[in-house]
């Protein structure tokens, strides 16, 4: 099987035509889709895009981001797309999300307190992948310029507890890569705006990202 990964479209029409793009090429199972379909809005960007992927049969599970108003996770909801809190079985993977993200100092539409992402953390049980919208702790994922590690500690926690075999991540928009944490291989998406994606096989995790 195989799963794209994309993140932070910002509501920008350029990523909807890439994305178009990268299903002809990539030819994927499954689309992932970690946060930020939108800007504070418009909703119309998210339904519109939602509606491109079903005209297409293409199966597609997703999480809000910080970006994105109570509205759209109301979309993926009713679109039978979101994971937030919830994990699903696609071809015997067992693929589980959180959206949203932790505090930042922009006071973002969506955000939530370490206590709340642990708590629905906690929901998901066992999961084989989890796409989360922000990125742990102390990784190359959650480093900014100033060199702040500004990523999610119940996060972290959950992960080295749980041990999922892959985390998608998004959110911090300077890094892209793949490192380990523990037992978890954890793949930062570049933004979408910037032609980042990740394509990985299931079982094998063999993992491909782009960039530009």
């Amino acid at each position: 099987m195989k799963m794209l990964c994309v993140a932070d479209l910002h509501a920008e029409e350029i990523c909807a035509d890439y994305l178009n793009g990268l299903l002809e090429k990539e030819k994927p199972d499954v689309v992932l889709i970690a946060g930020d379909l939108t800007d504070h809005g418009p909703l119309s960007f998210a339904a519109d895009l939602l509606n491109g992927l079903a005209a297409k049969k293409t199966k597609v599970y997703a999480v809000h981001g910080n970006m994105d108003a109570s509205q759209v996770k109301q979309l993926l909801e009713d679109k039978g797309a979101s994971i937030h809190g919830k994990t699903v079985e696609f071809k015997g993977c067992r693929i589980g999300g959180i959206g949203g993200s932790n505090k930042t100092p922009f006071n973002t539409v969506t955000e939530y307190s370490e206590e709340e992402i642990a708590a629905t953390l906690e929901k998901l049980g066992t999961v084989d992948i989890l796409v989360s919208h922000f990125p742990p702790q102390n990784t190359n994922a959650d480093k900014i310029p100033s060199g702040s590690h500004v990523g999610s500690p119940a996060l972290r926690q959950w992960i080295e507890a749980k041990k999922p075999k892959l985390v998608f991540c998004a959110h911090i928009h300077e890094n892209s890569g793949v490192e380990q944490i523990g037992e978890t291989k954890l793949v930062k998406i570049a933004p979408l705006t910037r032609k980042g994606y990740a394509t990985v096989e299931w079982p094998s995790l063999k993992t491909e990202i782009r960039e530009g």
